[in-house]
Order: C-alpha cells, then structure tokens, then sequence
C-alpha cells in the first residue's frame, strides 16, 4: 500500500517554531502589541488595575445589594465576604510577567518540541471578525500545557492574552500563583464552597465583567479539568452558565464562543496519567513539583496540532434551537456544552502515534502478540488512517511518509514502546509503587491515552 497518504492540505497548518527559530528571543518577547483592531470594548481599555478593582468593587455591592435584603443584618457581612471572595477570582495582569514568562516558555518550546502545528488561516480568519462582539475560547483540556499555549498562540498572533479560569490548587502554589494571576489566571473554586450564594452570585458579576467589560478573550474548559484517558470528559456547566444567562437576561447583544482543539504526540503527564488510572491519587500541584517537571523533560516532545473549530454565536444557537421546541434554561446549557465537545472532537487533529495506538492493541487483541513487524503495521496504519479519514477524522499534516514518522514517533515513546530489527514491541517494565504492578505490559495502558476513538 502506499506509504505516502493524502494529509490535511499543507497550507492550512503552520509550524510557528519554524520561523521562530530564526528569531532572536528577545526580540520576539519584547515586541510591540498591536490589538487595536481586537477591542470590543475600547472604552475601559485603558483602565489601570486600580480603576478596574473600584469598577468590580461597585459592582459587587450592587449584586449583593440584589441578593441579600435591604434590612437584613447580614448586608455588611455579605458584601464583607464577598469582596474577600474577589480577592482569590480576580486576575491582576501585568504586561513584565507575561513578557518574562513569554521569554521562558520560548525557551522551552524551541528545545523540547519539533513542532508547533497551528491553523493558521482559520486563526486569521476568526481574528479578522473579531469586532465588537466579545469572544471566548474553550480548549479542549489534555494537558497542562493547554493553560499555557493558549496565551503563547495569542501573544505570537497579537491577540491579547486571555483570561484564563483555572482551579483553585494553582493559587496555592507559592511565588507560581501570583505569576499565574498576573497572566491573566482567574481562581475558581470546586464543590461545596463554589454553591454558596454569595460566592455564586461573586463569580457571576466577575465573569460578567470579564466579558462585557475588558477587551481581552476568557478562556475556559468546558471539562473542567484534564482528561486522563485522553478522551473528551462530560461537561461541566458554570461557567457556561454565567455566559448563557448575561444573553438571556439581555445583558448583553451575543457572545461568540471558539471551540479548540489541541493534541500531543507526547503529554508531558503520561506516565502520571497511567498511574492516576490505576487509582493512584494525584500529586499536590507545587511550585517545586513544577520545576522538576521541567527539569526531567525528555529530549523531545514531538509535535503539538492546535485547530479551530467553527465559531458558535450564543445568540444564533439559542434561536435556532428554540425554533422547534420551548427549550429550558438547563436544556440550553446542556446542549451547548455538548456541542461545544462536539466541535472539539470533529476539529481533533490525530497524530499518526494516536493511529500507531489503535494498530498495536489491534494486533494485542486479534493476534495475541506483543511483537509486530514494523511493515504490517505500516500497511495496518495506512488502511486505518483511509477509513478514519472516510469518517470525517483530519490526519496530521506530516511531510514525511509514514515510515519515516513511525520510527520518530517510537523514538519519542521509547519507555514503553520500542523498535529492534524492524520489530515493534512494548516494553515490560514492572514498578513496585505503592505496592502496585501498574499492568504486565505498561506500554498498553498508556497507549489507550493515545486513543480518540
């Protein structure tokens, strides 16, 4: 069969490393920003931090003024707490920390990826309609390094960085929090203490703010947190929620929300993920832990596909589906999140190390052996790649042919996967963690990360 099949057309995907490899960091970092085209809201633009604090401020005495009666005793206690509340949500940014940062994950990138796969033309195409309707985009949530990548597409695109909703864990990180917060990270909390009515009604007229107030992007996951399996999570719904009620309460004309999609050839998390599963609890996240991480990476990561999906207007959607039915307010949110996902799933840019995943355990499950000769996996790849294609799945965008990308992609998973003598095997590693034998073949285990099906 033919070793060279049909990709997603080359012109659409852009190796952004490419050119960035030949230009100074420092340079690249400390450039100018211009975003005036992207402001939807020009009119609070320039507002330092501390007119934005007093801004918020008035508005949520306003909220609880709403919330908690009048001639309640509790009214000072309410608007006490809840301005407390807005100390953890609020996002402080500050352009020296995003440049210092900037400069720091370059670094990393150029190093430890080969390459940064973005849709150019379809990024170029949302950016050129950005005009005064605000915009929210919602990655697909794999990895950590989702957070981060996000803000290094916009800054090398001229978009301004987003605010970004992350879990409360990361404010507790010492030093690494407030970098975090001066990034544009916004806290949230989870469970009990995220139902209560003042740290509700908090949240809502800060998202609220973010949306029809500042000029920048929000981001948020529609999942809530990272998938371990490497498949999409069911949705979680708050701050949907918050976004869909300011169009249903008329607070403001629609709301454009950018379903992405982001894959990795290699997740920085992957042997953690494949403990996580066999129900070893995860690590505290920590600002030690985080540069540890960055010390042991591996040599190379492969690549990284980040896709757009096509844009929803909130305020579109909604009429449409009210057309056929008189939907609730939780129908509405469900069946957007879920389209959300939706979209995500369709825009998936699969790496031929994800397709290498499905041939293996192919061969794991039928054939009951865990060495394979490199030309029939070939062969398989191929004819599986085909169909998923028949089925609507984009295939990377990969000059090389599918030998020479095999053989990288092994190199990149040599600690469970390995190619001797033109013969793919797995790896049998056994680990005495916790007294836990994670699975006789730990390559398996981790391979079903790599599957979307």
């Amino acid at each position: 069969m033919d070793n060279s099949i049909k990709t997603l057309e080359q012109n659409l995907f852009v190796n952004i490393l490419t050119s960035l490899k030949t230009t100074s960091d420092i340079k690249w970092v400390l450039k100018s920003l211009n975003t005036e085209q992207l402001s939807f809201t020009s009119g609070y633009k320039y507002l330092s931090n501390y007119q934005k604090r007093k801004l918020l401020e008035k508005n949520i005495k306003l909220t609880i003024q709403e919330v908690i009666p009048s001639n309640s005793i509790n009214l000072d206690f309410a608007t006490n707490k809840a301005l407390e509340i807005l100390n953890d949500l609020q996002s402080i940014k500050k352009n020296i920390t995003i440049r210092m940062m900037g400069y720091i994950l370059i670094k990393i990138l150029k190093s430890k990826l080969q390459g940064l796969y973005v849709n150019e033309r379809t990024l170029m195409m949302i950016k050129s309609n950005f005009n005064n309707t605000p915009v929210i985009f919602v990655p697909s949530h794999r990895s950590y390094q989702d957070f981060i990548l996000m803000a290094f597409i916009c800054f090398n695109y001229n978009i301004e960085i987003p605010y970004v909703a992350a879990a409360m864990d990361f404010k507790n990180m010492k030093v690494m929090g407030n970098l975090l917060k001066q990034c544009g990270a916004f806290f949230l909390h989870r469970g009990e203490s995220a139902q209560d009515v003042i740290y509700r009604s908090v949240l809502y007229t800060y998202v609220k703010y973010l949306v029809t107030t500042e000029s920048s992007p929000l981001q948020f996951f529609i999942e809530g947190t990272r998938s371990r399996s490497n498949k999409s999570i069911h949705p979680k719904l708050g701050i949907l929620k918050c976004i869909i009620n300011m169009l249903l309460k008329s607070e403001v004309q629609d709301i454009i929300i950018i379903p992405i999609s982001i894959n990795y050839d290699h997740l920085l998390e992957d042997k953690l993920f494949c403990y996580e599963l066999l129900g070893i609890p995860k690590p505290k996240e920590t600002t030690l832990g985080l540069i540890n991480s960055i010390k042991s990476m591996d040599d190379h990561y492969g690549n990284i596909y980040i896709n757009f999906a096509t844009p929803i207007s909130l305020q579109k959607y909604i009429n449409d589906i009210n057309i056929n039915e008189d939907n609730n307010e939780t129908r509405i949110i469900s069946t957007i999140a879920h389209e959300i996902i939706y979209r995500q799933q369709h825009s998936m840019v699969l790496s031929y190390f994800n397709i290498l995943a499905v041939a293996l355990l192919y061969n794991i499950s039928k054939n009951n052996t865990n060495d394979i000769p490199l030309d029939k996996i070939i062969d398989q790849i191929s004819w599986i790649s085909l169909l998923f294609k028949k089925c609507g799945a984009q295939i990377e965008a990969k000059e090389y042919d599918i030998k020479s990308r095999i053989i990288d992609t092994i190199q990149l998973h040599q600690n469970f996967v390995m190619l001797k003598d033109n013969v793919i095997t797995f790896k049998k590693n056994y680990s005495m963690n916790n007294n836990i034998y994670p699975i006789n073949l730990p390559g398996t285990l981790c391979m079903f990360n790599y599957l979307k099906m």
